[in-house]
Parts: structure tokens; sequence; C-alpha cells
């Protein structure tokens, strides 16, 4: 496990899969950042302008909207959060999908719990580059 950080993060996890959510959120909060959760894209874009994430873990096939339009959306903000594509789809030309609409990063599910850490290695990675 993870040892707690100096600089905690506000960081948003959006994902249809509820277990998912949770499991993200538990192991978050016990490195020391806030969490905030979200289910679907119109739920996401709400929660992101009243918690201000400055992370959002993004699962790409969202109900309503999808991953690819939120973070595009999210990116025209003034001061846009990094974004961490969480995704189950295989295909090919997700890196470059991702890269197209300015996300950050990208892990592929099913993961686990050392790829869960590996995401909190990532925030720390772009907290470094903040």
């Amino acid at each position: 496990m993870s040892k707690p950080h100096l600089l905690t993060k506000r960081v948003l996890v959006v994902d249809d899969d509820a277990d998912l959510v949770e499991s993200f959120k538990i192991l978050l909060e016990s490195s020391g950042h806030h969490v905030a959760c979200a289910y679907d894209g119109e739920e996401e874009l709400q929660k992101a302008h009243e918690f201000r994430p400055e992370i959002i873990l993004l699962d790409v096939e969202l109900p309503i909207q999808g991953g690819g339009l939120i973070c595009a959306k999210l990116k025209l903000m003034k001061s846009p959060p990094k974004i961490v594509f969480v995704t189950g789809s295989t295909q090919p030309d997700l890196d470059q999908f991702a890269e197209f609409v300015q996300a950050d990063s990208v892990l592929r599910k099913p993961f686990g719990m050392e790829q869960i850490e590996r995401v909190i290695e990532i925030c720390d990675e772009l907290r470094a580059s903040a």
C-alpha cells in the first residue's frame, strides 16, 4: 500500500461501475487524496465545476456523454484538470484518440491492485509536472 502523500490532490473518479469507483475512492483516500465520485458524464461535468478536481480518472465509455466528449469539454476550461482515461476498450487507436481529446494518460481495464496503485503513481507524476 502506498504511503500517504504530503501534498493531497482533489481527484474525481468517474465510471458507471460503482464497485470500481468505490475501489478507487478507498485507495486514493488512504493515500491522502480528497475524492469525489460520479457515475455518468452529466453528473461528472456538474461535479467537476463544483469540486474543481486537479485530476480526473475518467471512463471512456460512459452513459449519457462519453468520456472523450467530456475530456474535450474539460480541456477548454481556464485551468483544466489532468485527465487519466480508464477504459476496458482494446481498440488499438485509443491512445491516439486520448491524445486527440487531450487526455493526459490511459489506464486499461481490467486491472488489479497493482495497477490501481499505478494510478496513484500516475497522479503523482501528473502532480510533479503541474
